[in-house]
């Protein structure tokens, strides 16, 4: 039969250990006394940040265009009945008036319109208007939702 072949080991050298002393307080890496036990922790001084307000992120909204084209469609032909109106009212119906667009821009923008919705909008922001006829202000919704989703409606383009 063939003999084995050896394989050569290298031997790895060990530290001399003296008689008396055990291996782990002769080795260097472990000749720890109980004070050096505990890791040293180091004081680290905090640096304090300035007082700087963080920049000003500008918001883009997208439906910008098209809350300034709703807004112009229930403007339209109020002028006369705007200008009437004491400043108090005036300023209390711009403000609706903002609502209501801004509203109706994100109905617009749903998969599904709701035109009840617009046109109950519209009215609750037309009753602000003094001294006027309950069913002018009705028509004048109703006028008014049809521009409207006008200005929100895309054409299908289907192939």
């Amino acid at each position: 039969m063939p003999e084995p072949q050896r394989v050569h080991i290298p031997e790895i050298p060990r530290p001399v250990q003296e008689v008396g002393s055990s291996h782990l307080e002769s080795t260097p890496e472990f000749n720890y006394s109980s004070a050096e036990r505990q890791p040293e922790v180091q004081p680290v001084d905090l640096v304090p940040m300035p007082n700087v307000a963080p920049a000003p992120v500008a918001i883009h909204q997208p439906n910008d265009l098209l809350v300034k084209n709703i807004e112009a469609a229930m403007a339209e032909g109020l002028e006369d009945a705007f200008t009437a109106m004491d400043p108090a009212t005036q300023q209390k119906f711009k403000q609706t008036g903002e609502e209501t667009a801004t509203a109706i821009s994100k109905l617009l923008q749903q998969s599904k319109i709701r035109v009840k919705k617009i046109v109950s909008l519209l009215l609750r922001w037309l009753r602000i208007i003094p001294k006027v006829n309950p069913y002018f202000l009705e028509q004048q919704a109703k006028i008014k939702t049809d521009a409207i989703v006008a200005l929100g409606h895309t054409p299908r383009h289907d192939a």
